[in-house]
């Protein structure tokens, strides 16, 4: 018996890596918004769509991913929307 080995899609490597640094930027930016988490807080309202957006990313077809790490994207921009309005002056972004 043959042991078939997955290759992954250079396409999807490539959207990991994608994945991983959009998900590392959210963790910097959330914790912006202190460790309050409860239900209906900002925080929680964030980590809850952003959840759920890259549990999209990684389910969907190849085809999709794109648009589904756009939509993550937005969640990370909004977030940063959020962060300066409420922080003002204050708040710097590193991107």
């Amino acid at each position: 018996m043959n042991k078939q080995t997955y290759v992954a899609h250079p396409a999807a490597v490539n959207y990991e890596v994608e994945v991983k640094d959009l998900n590392d930027k959210f963790k910097r930016f959330v914790k912006e918004l202190g460790i309050n988490n409860k239900k209906g807080s900002d925080r929680y309202n964030f980590e809850v769509d952003f959840s759920y957006a890259l549990n999209e990313v990684k389910n969907c077809p190849l085809y999709l991913k794109a648009k589904r790490i756009e939509s993550a994207s937005g969640i990370v921009s909004s977030l940063i929307i959020h962060l300066k309005r409420s922080q003002g002056d204050s708040f710097k972004t590193t991107e």
